[in-house]
């Protein structure tokens, strides 16, 4: 059997055009083994040994949130994405808790999906990370991480340097950990991987930036990446490790490795990577609202095709902390106690969806901001705008697991009726299809929303979306900002005829 063989540089891998594998799989779809009908998996195990020529290359998209990852990988070779099920609870399965735990002088984390703050938690480990990047050593979300780090140094004080020594190794445990289990579920899907010599896997990781290159933020997860992709290998089989041991692996990691399988992609252009290959996306201008756990991500967009080639072009993005885990934070503030077993009481009365008023004010807080940041968002971009009514023909995205019509969408839709336009405007709001290349199971679109960022990183580097940042867009050209419309022309009905 000849395969077409298309050799991409600088990656030392082979991408592998599938064609014949598929015809031949089509043939084994109408046979039975054995006189026993060809289940999904016998038929998988036999396409696996069909190919073994050829080598496997897995793609996987790992979306780093504030409270749940979430992970789909890809076989590229033959374009089918595949979702990471890390726990048994049946409703999320996909989700992977961003929460480390301290017991005595030793770090673990947890598939339980029940308890996301006590006392031994250290939560919304991206956040930390970030107030890392910018140096902000007195936000709320590092308490909990001094707290354990004096406890493990037993030591009242705790240096900056320390401090972000500690959160870094933190960050570089919990990806070490949680790849290594992602590679370990691929070896197990994929029997014979690693029996050909040129059997890769990559992966792309999630990057909070939005408005512009954040050199900060990007050198920092980069560098996380590489480390902990080195030290899956070691990490994943510890099921608690001391922080004295984590520091002596992460200290003597192969420096020489230069970490070709990792890249990082902003989560703002990461989110839509999915919608602009499916079958309801066509070029135009759009808010995407991603709430998750730490921060609401918005970002206003144009999408162009042209040529065979998609564009994303960035008018305005931002990062508000107002995602959903503040909701228990204001609560807990209003019932005089912001410790971590008051934020873990409010955060069940809200999944609970209970009506407290103390929940039903601090929500309304919540919109009336997201409210203004909305306008200050839809401001920014209509001044990029060559054609300043384009912003009346917007379309509304929403995504994120923090996503609730309120606050959050109620504050975005309201936003479209003050004093920026002419009249009150109702846009269409768009969601993404089930991908045909994915494999979600009957039942399971709910999940969806919460996959977007995982699934659009689960495409090869090379094949993501091309995308200008808004700081980029000050010198843009006119047709990357304004399109006019075509007219169009409808044939007539029969009863017209």
């Amino acid at each position: 059997m000849k395969f077409k063989i298309n050799i991409m540089r600088p990656l030392k891998y082979i991408t592998i055009f599938h064609k014949k594998i598929q015809e031949r799989n089509n043939r084994l779809k109408n046979i039975t083994y054995k006189n026993v009908p060809l289940t999904d998996e016998i038929l998988f195990k036999q396409e696996q040994n069909i190919r073994r020529n050829i080598p496997y290359f897995i793609q996987i998209g790992f979306d780093f949130g504030t409270a749940f990852s979430k992970c789909i990988y890809r076989d590229v070779n033959l374009d089918k994405a595949y979702i990471y099920l890390n726990s048994e609870n049946p409703d999320v399965p996909f989700l992977i808790p961003s929460t480390l735990f301290s017991q005595e002088d030793k770090l673990y984390s947890s598939d339980d999906l029940s308890v996301v703050y006590n006392q031994g938690s250290l939560n919304h480990l991206k956040l930390a990370l970030v107030k890392i990047a910018h140096e902000e050593w007195d936000d709320r979300v590092l308490i909990s991480y001094k707290k354990i780090l004096n406890s493990f140094n037993k030591s009242a004080i705790t240096s900056k340097d320390k401090l972000r020594e500690f959160v870094i190794n933190c960050g570089i445990y919990y990806l070490a950990k949680n790849l290594g289990n992602i590679r370990k579920q691929i070896k197990t899907k994929y029997h014979n991987f690693g029996e050909h010599p040129k059997d890769y896997i990559a992966v792309n990781l999630s990057v909070p930036v939005t408005y512009n290159r954040q050199g900060d933020i990007e050198d920092l997860f980069i560098k996380l990446l590489k480390r902990a992709w080195l030290l899956t290998d070691q990490i994943v089989e510890i099921p608690k490790i001391s922080y004295q041991d984590l520091n002596y692996l992460i200290l003597h990691f192969d420096q020489d490795s230069n970490g070709e399988a990792c890249f990082i992609f902003p989560e703002v252009s990461a989110n839509v990577q999915g919608f602009v290959r499916s079958r309801v996306s066509r070029p135009g201008i759009y808010l995407l609202t991603d709430t998750g756990a730490g921060t609401v991500d918005q970002s206003i967009f144009i999408f162009i095709r042209s040529d065979g080639q998609d564009l994303l072009v960035y008018l305005h993005a931002d990062i508000f902390p107002l995602g959903s885990s503040y909701i228990e934070y204001l609560a807990a503030q209003s019932d005089a106690s912001t410790d971590l077993n008051k934020m873990e009481f409010w955060r069940k009365k809200k999944e609970e969806g209970d009506r407290e008023p103390i929940l039903f004010k601090v929500q309304k807080i919540i919109r009336d901001e997201l409210l203004d940041k909305t306008t200050s968002c839809l401001a920014h971009a209509k001044k990029k705008l060559i054609v300043k009514e384009q912003l009346n023909d917007i379309r509304l995205i929403f995504s994120g697991g923090g996503h609730c019509n309120y606050p959050y969408e109620k504050a975005v839709v309201q936003s479209f009726g003050g004093c920026m336009f002419k009249e009150r405007i109702t846009p269409d709001i768009v969601g993404m299809p089930k991908p045909r290349d994915l494999e979600l199971g009957i039942g399971n679109n709910s999940w969806l929303p919460r996959l977007n960022v995982a699934y659009g990183l689960s495409f090869e580097r090379h094949n993501l979306a091309v995308f200008k940042y808004p700081q980029d867009t000050k010198d843009v050209k006119p047709e990357e900002i304004w399109q006019p419309k075509k007219q169009t022309f409808e044939s007539p009905t029969k009863d017209e005829c």
